[in-house]
């Protein structure tokens, strides 16, 4: 995708964000923020807030500069969050932050539905409720701009693995046993199964701690928002259409620099 007229389109989101009714998610300073930001040329790249976000009023001051064309925020809680990169275990010399000065401390779930079936995910919803004993009261419903996600928070906490390395290896197993357990009861979410026959295992974007997920409130890169929405609501749900973008697909080479190339990576277990 590349936008037309970017500075139009960066100036239509900054006045969406001067008044927009801004959420913030349980404990939002110990969580990383990711951005998609319009280039100048038109296409797109990856910016981490580099400050941590105390309150909305923070928030905005981000998302009026900086004209996202999505916003992300971790599901995953961090001591040290703006320091938080891709996983790695090895003490290289290769100016990264390794998973022992990230400080992982506790994570929410999120079941992502690349779809638009609300059957499906109130299937789910109500598997999680009724066979697994989840609160509502600790769970949400969000519709990302493309499909729909489950929250679950405060998913894993455990307070008796004191390293970090180790804690978040222990979530890593708690996760996807928990996205096997569902992909056994023949939910559709977004998972994918590798290997031969007879030695297959699963790769699913619920066990990656490093997560991240669409903010409520914000735009999405299709125009609308991304909205927490009641149970009550769902099946009846009409997404909210904010801006409209003038743009056009093309194929484009993969210019992002090595950084961002590691911000990427936030989003996949590498």
């Amino acid at each position: 995708m590349r936008f037309e007229k970017p500075e139009q389109a960066r100036q239509k989101i900054r006045e969406y964000y001067r008044e927009a009714d801004l959420w913030l998610p349980e404990n939002p300073n110990w969580r990383f923020y990711k951005l998609t930001v319009i280039d100048d040329d038109g296409t797109t790249s990856f910016k981490l807030i580099k400050d941590r976000v105390t309150s909305k009023k923070k928030l905005r001051e981000h998302l009026v500069r900086e004209a996202p064309l999505n916003v992300y925020f971790s599901v995953s809680c961090w001591l040290n969050p703006t320091k938080t990169r891709a996983k790695t275990y090895k003490k290289k010399g290769d100016g990264r932050y390794h998973a022992d000065k990230n400080g992982f401390l506790f994570s929410d779930i999120v079941i992502d539905f690349d779809h638009r079936d609300t059957e499906e995910v109130m299937k789910v919803w109500n598997y999680l409720v009724q066979d697994k004993g989840f609160s509502e009261e600790n769970m949400d419903l969000v519709f990302s701009g493309g499909g729909w996600h489950i929250n679950i928070w405060k998913f894993y906490r455990n307070r008796d693995i004191a390293h970090p390395i180790e804690r978040e290896k222990d979530a890593m197993k708690v996760f996807q046993a928990f996205a096997e357990e569902l992909i056994d009861q023949g939910f559709n979410f977004d998972y994918l199964r590798q290997g031969n026959e007879g030695n297959e295992s699963i790769n699913s974007p619920t066990a990656d701690t490093r997560r991240v997920r669409k903010l409520p409130g914000t735009i999405t890169k299709y125009g609308n928002v991304s909205q927490l929405v009641s149970k009550s609501e769902v099946h009846n749900y009409t997404e909210e259409q904010v801006v409209d973008f003038e743009t056009k697909d093309v194929e484009e080479p993969n210019t992002l620099s090595d950084e961002l190339k590691e911000v990427e990576a936030l989003c996949r277990n590498k």
